[in-house]
């Protein structure tokens, strides 16, 4: 019996002798990197430029607004809204960067390059046509200015301006102008149910129409 005893607690005292020691954790970590004091901190990676867009014009113009003032510069390039209102946002498609003109029926499109002078005049308050779209959800509201706009061309016609579009000029220096050249808009979706017409926001377009004529372009002079 105490044979077996002694043989029991000589293997357990072997079967402790053989057990490895633990790993040292913190010798194992790689060293973390030094900064001595003063050194610059790590440089972060360069954020990639967008593009600029690609030019597509190349004529001077001069733009004149109602408030008194003027920018003037060489345009580098054109859009146009792709839809009256540039809600849907902007193309420079070629076909589409025309200006659609009448005289006396006989209408023409042209381009900005063919432009020689541009005049738009604002209607008052009493020019203000307003309504409401209930086919939308929710109702769209929208008062809209009368103006005329003017064109003279470089062959020395001249022309009405019957374009509904908003455009947008881009100047050498960064430089942009929006405008419209007829029938200035002012649009706005309201939460109110169809059959609850909303005269006071008939009041805000308004107002709002009438600030955007206030400092609209009022004449453009164009050279090639």
């Amino acid at each position: 019996m105490r044979t077996v005893l002694a043989t029991m607690l000589l293997s357990t005292v072997f079967a402790c002798g053989n057990k490895a020691a633990p790993p040292d954790a913190a010798a194992q970590a790689p060293p973390e990197p030094t900064v001595e004091a003063g050194d610059p901190p790590p440089e972060a990676e360069p954020v990639p430029e967008e593009a600029a867009p690609a030019s597509n014009a190349s004529f001077s113009a001069k733009l004149s607004y109602a408030d008194g003032s003027t920018h003037e510069g060489k345009v580098v390039r054109v859009e146009r809204s792709d839809d009256f209102y540039a809600e849907r946002g902007w193309t420079d498609t070629a076909m589409k960067l025309t200006v659609s003109l009448d005289a006396g029926g006989k209408g023409r499109d042209a381009k900005w390059e063919e432009l020689q002078t541009v005049t738009v005049k604002y209607g008052g308050t009493s020019d203000i046509d307003c309504s409401y779209d209930s086919g939308m959800s929710p109702p769209m509201y929208m008062c809209v200015l009368k103006t005329t706009a003017k064109v003279s061309t470089a062959d020395g016609a001249s022309w009405d301006a019957p374009d509904r579009y908003r455009w947008r000029f881009t100047f050498e220096d960064g430089k942009q102008a929006e405008f419209h050249l007829y029938k200035l808009p002012a649009r706005q979706q309201t939460s109110n149910r169809a059959e609850d017409e909303d005269y006071a926001l008939y009041e805000s377009l308004q107002k709002r129409v009438m600030e955007q004529a206030a400092k609209g372009v009022k004449s453009i002079d164009i050279t090639p």
